[in-house]
């Protein structure tokens, strides 16, 4: 009798790694690690496409005359002077961890004054949520105005978390530095 029990159980026990045999991805690994290349970036995707993402944005550093607005279908930040140095700057409120983010990329224009000192920026920097255009460990510089257009900033080797800023600057005499943006996103 025992050996007809222990037989039972060991046909049960057959037949059951038969039929999950071909089942290993039944449950997930323990080790998401390695050559998964399934595994998703959590930070990839729009940090600011129109005013649902506004909570994100503070203001950043100002200097000089100008404003700035969070309108519903994009950023605007205006940087004019008369006789010195002007700049705006919006900066999200919490630095994003960049490690699986290879790129940002940012739709926007710029319809200030033509000139060499109309510059425009987006920036990436670990150390410094209200700095400067210049206080940054990546950037993406513009002069002049130009039309609408996407460009992208390489982050792929950065690693950690980073506050991400646009600036408008004019750094001459009666000019002014006009940004629209209307998106940026991260791209894993």
């Amino acid at each position: 009798m025992k050996r007809i029990i222990k037989l039972r159980t060991l046909i049960v026990l057959s037949l059951i790694i038969i039929l999950f045999s071909g089942c290993e991805n039944i449950l997930p690994p323990n080790d998401i690690s390695g050559d998964n290349t399934d595994v998703q970036c959590p930070q990839a995707g729009y940090i600011y496409r129109g005013s649902s993402y506004n909570p994100i944005w503070v203001n950043g550093f100002g200097k000089g005359e100008g404003d700035q607005y969070l309108f519903d279908d994009f950023m605007q930040l205006n940087a004019h002077t008369t006789r010195a140095t002007a700049e705006k700057s919006y900066v999200i409120d919490k630095p994003i961890d960049l490690t699986c983010i290879n790129s940002i990329v940012i739709d926007w224009e710029n319809i200030g004054f033509e000139g060499e000192n109309n510059k425009s920026y987006l920036v990436v920097s670990a150390s410094s949520k209200y700095g400067r255009y210049d206080n940054n460990d990546k950037k993406l510089e513009l002069i002049k105005t130009f039309k609408r257009r996407i460009d992208t900033l390489d982050v792929s080797t950065l690693k950690g978390n980073y506050y991400i800023r646009v600036h408008a600057l004019e750094d001459g005499r009666n000019g002014q530095c006009k940004i629209n943006v209307y998106s940026i996103e991260l791209i894993q």
